[in-house]
């Protein structure tokens, strides 16, 4: 298996102690949240303006946001289209059919 990208790693590093991550092929990213496992289709995009997340917003909830830290109102935008998110800050949101898990650092 290939190396994880910088983006990937320092997010990853910046998890809640409550999720455990685990890398299981080269853009699957498998965590687990109160019990339960999820896997993952990771993006990893830089966040600058939120044309780049017009374009995610039907992404479905099995594919995961790796981006660079988001200003509020990106994550804001992310929640209220349903993306899946998690950025080098350690900020993230989830929402599947099994998990549901916000956790923000601002």
């Amino acid at each position: 298996m290939d190396t994880p990208t910088p983006l990937l790693m320092q997010a990853m590093r910046h998890l809640p102690d409550s999720i455990r991550a685990e890398r299981i092929a080269r853009t699957t990213l498998q965590l687990e949240i109160s019990g339960r496992c999820v896997q993952f289709a990771v993006l990893e995009r830089h966040i600058k303006y939120q044309a780049t997340l017009n374009g995610l917003i039907q992404m479905g909830n099995s594919k995961l946001l790796v981006c660079n830290a988001l200003c509020r109102e990106h994550a804001d935008f992310c929640v209220e289209n349903e993306i899946n998110y998690l950025d080098v800050a350690g900020n993230i949101w989830i929402k599947t059919a099994h998990v549901s898990y916000w956790h923000q650092n601002y």
